[in-house]
């Protein structure tokens, strides 16, 4: 490569330098011919510059057709295309671990984890939720609950968007097999800074459940939500999600509120509570259910 650079500088100086010692009418006319781009003209002109200037002719070709760069020093030709990108780089996510035992007097184990994914193209944002959540006492089942919710987001301007939202919730120690709700709606986001991010929704959708008695109903639901992500410090967050969910015979409001703290880059500890309150269950069933959770998490 060094000694193509050097050749190549070699050629350019003593090109330059027949130029210089050329006569400056010919240099003018060539210069002319050439930026004028017709082939027509540049041929004509250098026929003449030739026949009237036989000592120049190489000076002449060269500075109507110069040779170009070769192709491997071409850097601009090596580099890759604008916007290409890796698979994966509009996806972001964390997954969340956390489990709990008992001996002695009491036997007791908790279970709990979560796994969140993102994607972020142009206008389009989608995330997918799945959590789980379990526990024994003395051996026996005490409380066993999966939720999958998957929402997808269309930006209509920086501040509002339109959202289609499908949450599965299956719970059988509530009194319900499980709950399912697909929801359209409208989103603004109030505040959407570094440190601060608040969201308000509003949709319409259906509610289908099943209780353990296996009776099925479904109704027209309307839902209200809010969501609040607060960076308190460059280490501690606040992140509070609260849904209510609204229909003619039943409505659910679910609220989680978790604590936050980095470890480093990647890890962090979360402390969350997350309660659930239905106004209607079946006998024997109390309303509201609350779970607090300690988690490990890792974002990528």
């Amino acid at each position: 490569m060094r000694l193509m650079m050097l050749a190549a500088t070699a050629i350019l100086l003593s090109s330059t330098s027949a130029m210089a010692a050329m006569p400056e009418a010919l240099v003018n006319s060539l210069q002319a011919a050439k930026a004028s781009g017709d082939p027509f003209v540049m041929d004509a002109v250098s026929a003449k510059a030739k026949a009237d200037y036989p000592a120049y002719h190489a000076q002449i070709e060269a500075l109507l057709n110069p040779a170009p760069a070769p192709a491997a020093e071409n850097l601009a030709d090596m580099a890759p295309a604008a916007g290409t990108a890796t698979l994966w780089s509009n996806w972001e996510g964390s997954v969340e671990a956390g489990a709990s035992f008992a001996s002695g007097n009491t036997e007791e184990e908790q279970l709990n984890a979560e796994v969140k994914l993102e994607y972020e193209q142009d206008r389009w944002e989608n995330e997918l939720r799945v959590r789980a959540d379990a526990s024994k006492s003395s051996g026996v089942r005490a409380s066993e609950r999966y939720q999958l919710t998957n929402q997808t987001d269309y930006d209509l301007t920086e501040m509002d968007y339109a959202f289609l939202n499908l949450d599965y919730v299956q719970d059988r120690f509530s009194g319900y097999d499980y709950r399912a709700s697909p929801t359209l709606g409208y989103g603004r986001k109030i505040v959407d800074n570094e440190t601060l991010e608040l969201s308000a929704e509003a949709g319409v959708g259906y509610l289908f459940t099943q209780e353990n008695s296996g009776l099925k109903e479904e109704e027209p639901q309307v839902t209200l939500g809010g969501e609040l992500e607060w960076e308190l410090s460059k280490s501690l967050e606040l992140e509070q999600d609260v849904k209510l969910r609204l229909t003619e015979d039943l409505s659910v409001t679910e609220s989680e509120t978790a604590l936050k703290s980095h470890l480093n880059e990647m890890l962090y500890l979360k402390l969350g509570v997350l309660v659930e309150h239905l106004s209607k269950v079946p006998a024997g069933k109390e309303q509201t259910d609350t779970l607090t959770t300690l988690k490990l998490g890792y974002e990528f």
